[in-house]
């Protein structure tokens, strides 16, 4: 049982975001989208403890960012934070590393975080990002 309303009202939140979750975000439209994101999914879906690396290759514009951003959005409610960066490579030759790192950090925590270059993240960053899942 609950404690009180708010664990309530929480769990009725978690179960609804969850269900929403599962139907695809927004395949775009694309012809023969589903079979490459199915398969990649039940790559992710492998029992493992290690950390995971998948990697998706080949020429420009077939898709691997579609594919990418898809997967993601049809997984990110299992997470307490995430963030999509495509186009890393363009990104960091436009605005350095700096730019992406404070990007990535305020999608994560969900505010705006600046980074001085010559310092580390702050340890309540590390802290709050380490607890995420």
């Amino acid at each position: 049982m609950y404690r009180n309303e708010a664990e309530l009202l929480e769990e009725i939140i978690n179960v609804v975001s969850k269900s929403l979750s599962k139907h695809p975000v927004n395949s775009k439209g694309l012809v023969g989208i589903d079979k490459p994101i199915e398969h990649l999914e039940s790559l992710l879906r492998k029992e493992s403890k290690k950390v995971r690396v998948i990697g998706i290759s080949g020429m420009g514009g077939i898709g691997k960012t579609t594919i990418a951003e898809e997967i993601f959005c049809r997984n990110r409610s299992q997470y307490d934070g995430g963030c999509f960066l495509p186009k890393v490579s363009e990104e960091l030759t436009r605005h350095g590393m700096q730019s992406l790192k404070e990007n990535l950090f305020s999608t994560l925590i969900a505010e705006d975080v600046k980074i001085d270059p010559l310092k580390r993240l702050s340890s309540d960053i590390v802290r709050r990002v380490g607890r995420m899942k």
